[in-house]
């Protein structure tokens, strides 16, 4: 069984001590002994004066702090205005103007100082902001948010992500809207939406021709689009019952269809555009996946609590089922298959299966919604609620890991661009996709 991930070390950023009085402009007097208390919202500063009453000031919390990541990356802080507080011996005071500080534990978090009520900045997602000022020698305490994701607005209820091979464009299938958006990756925008069939679920795009491949759920159908028009091409193709993913062959000239309530695969010639074999499967097959010679296909099945094995390679196609403790989410593969990585249904692990031997590892506490896995198979991305884990393989049983924070608590599939550096993270109740760097 493989060691649990521990999430990253918190470090919470330590509340301000009261500054020496630097900034305190006082007539004929000397500060002896500054004390600082929290109380309720306010931070109480207190100093004795030689010959004098003590002073003590209310400073006001920084409240309504919010951070808004554009599409260029830059994480703009905004806060709310802080009203000045009434000094006890006032009259010994000189007003002072109120400095804004942003810090932040993590090294590429922000930092700097501003007497604006904004602040702007590229800083790494996820990692923790404080925002705190001074008045007159003293400090406030620290008001902290998170540093969010960079997103990218789609359309209703958005599924997955498929890329060009050259990563220049994303497809997302919006099964909401019946549609799919066509992201530019360099401009980080949506260059043009396309109008499917019902409950579009899943993409696969061609590497050698100008072609992509949807499934519709609701229609039991395959949607056919040119990408360099971005317009459906034909009437679409009949498969199964709930078509709900596809993956191409290498070559390209083969689409394999997952039909999840008729628990097939529909095998579609992409060239004849017609079906041309039905393999059956576990029970209620959920996610495809193929090896990088195309010769096996892995399917994780839902109700059948298995992943079945096809060898495509067979003049004669053979499958058998490898049972599991779960039902099976989505998977990744490495590109021979030896090992298969799965996320189950209400599960808190992520299950490593070798195929050959039928034996399991688990990766502990993830509570994994889906798992990619990088292009040299060394490193696992699982999106799980609020996070991402970052899992890298130290030993068969052992894996370091990582977490970055994701502004909604409500992930679901994430895809690696064909470079490696980014991870788009579909959000489904806010209709929109999630860039989260890799490195």
């Amino acid at each position: 069984m493989s060691r649990t991930p521990r999430s990253p070390r918190y470090i919470r950023p330590a509340k301000s001590a009261l500054a020496i009085a630097v900034g305190l402009v006082l007539t004929l007097v000397t500060v002896i002994a500054p004390q600082s208390t929290v109380s309720g919202a306010y931070m109480t500063a207190e100093r004795e004066l030689a010959g004098n009453a003590a002073v003590t000031a209310r400073l006001a919390p920084i409240t309504n702090v919010t951070a808004r990541t554009d599409s260029s990356g830059i994480t703009t802080i905004t806060w709310d205005s802080v009203t000045q507080q009434s000094w006890a011996s006032s009259a010994q005071l000189v007003s002072s103007a109120i400095v804004y500080t942003l810090s932040s534990p993590d090294p590429k978090g922000c930092s700097g100082q501003t007497d604006k009520l904004t602040f702007a900045g590229s800083w790494s997602a996820g990692s923790a902001c404080s925002v705190s000022y001074r008045y007159a020698g003293w400090a406030s305490e620290p008001a902290t948010v998170k540093v969010p994701a960079n997103q990218i607005k789609v359309q209703d209820n958005p599924s997955r992500v498929a890329f060009s091979s050259d990563g220049t464009f994303a497809y997302v299938a919006n099964r909401g809207s019946k549609t799919i958006s066509v992201i530019d990756t360099t401009k980080r925008q949506v260059a043009a939406t396309i109008s499917v069939g019902a409950y579009p679920t899943a993409i696969a795009i061609s590497r050698t021709t100008s072609k992509a491949y949807v499934t519709n759920r609701d229609d039991g159908t395959v949607s056919v689009i040119n990408t360099k028009t971005n317009t459906v091409e034909g009437e679409p193709i009949t498969v199964g019952t709930s078509p709900v993913d596809i993956v191409l062959a290498p070559d390209d000239l083969t689409a394999y269809v997952v039909n999840r309530n008729s628990s097939t695969i529909s095998v579609i010639n992409t060239q004849s555009r017609a079906v041309i074999k039905t393999i059956s499967t576990a029970a209620g097959p959920n996610r495809i996946a193929l090896t990088a010679d195309g010769h096996t296909a892995y399917v994780g099945a839902t109700d059948g609590k298995a992943v079945t094995v096809i060898d495509l390679a067979a003049t004669t196609t053979s499958t058998r089922n490898i049972g599991l403790p779960v039902e099976v989410r989505s998977l990744a593969i490495t590109a021979d298959g030896s090992k298969v990585y799965i996320a189950g249904n209400y599960s808190n692990d992520v299950i490593i299966l070798e195929p050959l031997s039928g034996s399991t590892n688990t990766i502990e506490g993830v509570s994994p919604a889906d798992v990619a896995l990088s292009n040299d198979g060394t490193t696992l991305y699982v999106t799980s609620g609020s996070n991402v884990y970052v899992l890298t393989a130290k030993s068969a049983k052992e894996w370091d890991s990582r977490s970055i924070s994701l502004p909604y608590n409500s992930s679901f599939s994430g895809t690696l661009s064909p470079d490696g550096k980014l991870l788009y993270v579909v959000n489904p109740p806010g209709d929109s996709v999630v860039l989260v760097p890799t490195s």
